[in-house]
């Protein structure tokens, strides 16, 4: 039996009411922003004053063990497949939005994010990246960047599982309101309409939120979402996609925006890695 909970370390206010920062471990969210909102301070580049970011958690309950006793093995994030099941999966639930998005953008990968992910989910630490926050450091073409965390037995673990724990959080969000009765910060930038990079990345952990044998599952998101707005414009389908931009499968794309770039000649990365990683 699983129970999900999720905690969310953002600088942003709470999107969320209901929610709070607790004494359990696994509980919690807040964030820096609007005050109606609720969820944890974020680990987030916002160089610019007026970024602001946030980052969301999310950890399925109980851990369980390794049943051959051997470290599991998960996809690498140069892997075709994994890279195709996160972003489509990401994709699949931005189209699907009710009510329908307007100005919903295409989702392509990105191998910087994707990196700084992988960084920082060597770590094993159920917590936000506490480097996001400086400029260029997790990226060096975007600065805002927002993150969503999941945490689990790594039995269960799939892309796609953890992206749909995300968005099912829209169950707790009021689009006309801009409330959530529960934690709803995963759900809102998985959709949120101007994030149109994602870079995932998934570790073992031999424990991580209190779980052993965990999978710890990363993505990072450019630009990042969760300010203190809707996060999107509902209306017809790509109705209100840029001039230059196409329709496909209600997204708005675009062939220089979503351009995948395979290597940047400047990355910063100031965390270390694992000596086995290195």
């Amino acid at each position: 039996m699983a129970a999900e909970q999720n905690p969310s370390h953002p600088k942003r206010p709470p999107l969320g009411q209901g929610s709070a920062w607790g004494s359990h471990h696994l509980h919690g969210s807040f964030w820096k922003q609007h005050p109606s909102l609720r969820h944890p301070p974020a680990l987030c580049a916002r160089p610019l004053g007026a970024m602001r970011w946030w980052v969301a958690l999310l950890a399925l309950w109980p851990a369980l063990g390794t049943t051959d006793g051997k470290r599991p093995v998960f996809p690498s994030i140069a892997d075709k497949a994994f890279i195709e099941e996160c972003v489509r999966s990401h994709n699949d639930y931005r189209a699907k939005v009710a009510p329908p998005a307007s100005n919903m953008r295409y989702m392509t990968w990105d191998a910087a994010l994707a990196r700084t992910a992988r960084a920082w989910a060597h770590k094993c630490r159920f917590e936000h990246n506490v480097y996001l926050e400086k400029k260029y450091q997790c990226h060096p073409n975007f600065t805002t960047l927002g993150e969503n965390i999941w945490v689990g037995s790594h039995h269960i673990f799939t892309p796609t599982g953890a992206v749909r724990s995300w968005y099912n959080e829209v169950n707790f969000y009021t689009f006309e309101t801009r409330k959530c009765t529960k934690i709803c910060g995963h759900y809102t930038q998985v959709v949120w309409d101007n994030s149109y990079k994602v870079g995932c990345a998934v570790v073992f952990c031999n424990k991580a939120g209190g779980i052993k044998n965990a999978a710890l599952f990363v993505c990072d998101y450019a630009p990042g979402g969760n300010f203190p707005r809707r996060p999107y414009t509902k209306g017809a389908p790509c109705s209100k996609c840029a001039k230059e931009d196409t329709c496909e499968n209600k997204l708005c794309r675009n062939p220089q925006r979503d351009k995948i770039i395979r290597t940047y000649y400047i990355i910063r990365l100031l965390f270390k890695l694992p000596t086995y990683y290195r």
